[in-house]
């Protein structure tokens, strides 16, 4: 054994339990330096005993779980494998009594799949679950019986998780990962997964909950469900939220401060929230079949539901925000390449604010969408390059608009049918400035900069140039123009029915027209009534 180098001993000594290792140690100084070896302990500590993937650590007064993480600092193997028991269940681990019960214990959880059904009753007020991967295996959490992984429901207990994977599998019942009932916990660098109800549920407004750095996913409800009133706080920062069939986070009520995850993939809303005043910042949405973010607080909650959407970064949802009831304010995101709307308000809650957000290229709606019932301030937003328009303000809606920056949009810049204030906007390179549709309203309109916002399209200017009615050259196509809506013609509730400037001319001279408009537009005249405007070679059909 002399003759041997020194790592071909060390790969010896592994394969001995650490307690003949130790008393190899005594043969002599070499053998003792290389049992002493920390990365033997390493190993040792990583492996087990045979038989006993379970580890039970007290813990201070404090309630320091020792660092097993060689990326915060160095780790003392042998001192760490030393004051561990051994146990083969973690359920045998938390009944086990000790002579000198502590207050705080630490369960060591090595890699392989690991039944747990928690007691009803432990003397601990700490309880830490951290996991101990070994290559690809990660330690894995799966209910005993027919129940939620976990259930706490202790006010004066705090538990924390660490470096686990928990897989609540399909049940006859609705069962989640994590069922919050009363006291706090700290997940941390886990893996949630959930088939049966919402991976995390937090159902009281004493309990306090922190999910940081996990990913979370639920294949039948939302992957976090917060039914809480008031009380401690909930966070949720820095996760990978995703797949599930409703929302990502589902907030009934509570105050919870959601930071820094991305969240996607889900039926629904990446985030929904009902009542309560939570804080949405530095996330990401995308991928959600309904939107972002929907705000669908009650009309007189109390304290009424306030939203704060901040920073973050919301892209190829269906639409970016919803906004449908209760108040927010939405400042510093961006918003882009989502199917509908980047935000859509319909609240009448008049202290929503919606400013310096960027929105752009969504890919058939507008930048805002302010519905019956709107009332808000919009100001100091950058929006552009949107299918439809930059802002339109709908029959209803009384917002105010303020310095926003509109441009290259593929429709009017601005649009308000009925009511509301713009003051200060630039709006440029649009098919289409500011447009009120209804001129006897009450709109109040100044200080705006348009312009360079109404080009007519050449195929529309060619055919306006021969004299023929702009159907001829466009046909079904909508293009950027100055039409007209005849009022004699058209029926009372057709709003989008009109002519273009030749046919306004010869075949609807002598009628009642609207205000010229500019915007996206097809000739209707061909199809709707007799026009006199097209070429020779074309019979005028009747209408």
């Amino acid at each position: 054994m002399d003759t041997l180098p020194g790592l071909i001993v060390l790969d010896i000594m592994r394969e001995l339990d650490p307690e003949d290792a130790l008393c190899a140690a005594q043969v002599c100084r070499t053998w003792r330096d290389i049992v002493n070896d920390n990365y033997l302990w390493k190993y040792f500590f990583l492996k087990g005993k045979k038989g006993f993937p379970i580890s039970a650590l007290k813990l201070g007064a404090e309630g320091d779980v020792p660092n097993l993480d060689e990326r915060n600092g160095s780790v003392d193997w042998r001192r760490n494998y030393m004051k561990c028991r051994q146990h083969e269940t973690i359920a045998q681990a938390l009944s086990f009594e000790y002579p000198h019960q502590p207050k705080n214990i630490c369960i060591l959880v090595r890699a392989g799949k690991h039944h747990l059904s928690l007691p009803l009753h432990l003397p601990y007020e700490f309880i830490a679950l951290v996991g101990i991967s070994s290559g690809s295996r990660d330690a894995t959490l799966i209910p005993e019986n027919n129940h939620s992984l976990m259930i706490l429901h202790r006010v004066e207990q705090k538990y924390l998780l660490r470096n686990l994977t928990l897989l609540q599998p399909e049940s006859s019942g609705q069962f989640s990962c994590v069922d919050l009932r009363l006291g706090e916990i700290d997940i941390e660098d886990c893996t949630l997964k959930s088939e049966s109800m919402a991976a995390i549920r937090v159902l009281h407004d004493s309990s306090g909950c922190r999910i940081s750095k996990c990913a979370v996913s639920s294949s039948t409800s939302s992957c976090i469900l917060l039914v809480q009133t008031s009380g401690k706080s909930v966070r949720v920062e820095d996760c990978d939220i995703f797949g599930s069939q409703r929302m990502g986070i589902e907030a009934i009520a509570g105050n919870p401060v959601i930071i820094g995850n991305r969240i996607h993939s889900h039926k629904l809303f990446g985030i929904a929230v009902f009542e309560g005043r939570p804080t949405i910042e530095n996330n990401e949405f995308f991928k959600n079949n309904c939107g972002g973010i929907g705000i669908y607080g009650k009309s007189e909650p109390d304290p009424p539901a306030f939203v704060v959407i901040r920073n973050n970064t919301i892209h190829n949802n269906l639409s970016g925000v919803l906004l449908h009831c209760g108040g927010a304010l939405m400042e510093h995101n961006t918003i882009h390449s989502c199917s509908y709307c980047a935000i859509c308000i319909r609240t009448s809650d008049p202290s929503t604010v919606v400013s310096n957000n960027f929105l752009y290229g969504q890919q058939q709606g507008s930048g805002i969408r302010l519905e019956k019932g709107a009332l808000a301030t919009i100001q100091d937003n950058e929006i552009h390059h949107n299918e439809y328009c930059g802002i339109i303000s709908l029959q209803g809606s009384n917002s105010t608009i303020l310095r926003n920056k509109i441009f290259d949009n593929r429709s009017t810049g601005l649009l308000i049918y009925v009511e509301g204030t713009a003051v200060g906007n630039t709006i440029y390179n649009n098919v289409g400035g500011i447009e009120v549709r209804d001129p006897s309203s009450s709109v109040h309109v100044s200080d705006n900069d348009e312009h360079d916002n109404e080009k007519v399209s050449p195929l529309a200017q060619a055919a306006i140039d021969r004299g023929y009615c702009t159907f001829t050259s466009t046909s079904v196509n909508f293009v950027p123009q100055y039409w007209f809506r005849c009022l004699t013609c058209a029926l009372p509730d057709d709003n989008n029915s009109g002519c273009c400037v030749v046919c306004a001319e010869k075949c609807h001279k002598t009628h009642k027209l609207s205000t010229k408009r500019f915007g996206l537009f097809f000739c209707d005249c061909v199809s709707e009534w007799k026009c006199f405007a097209k070429p020779p070679h074309q019979d005028n059909p009747d209408g």
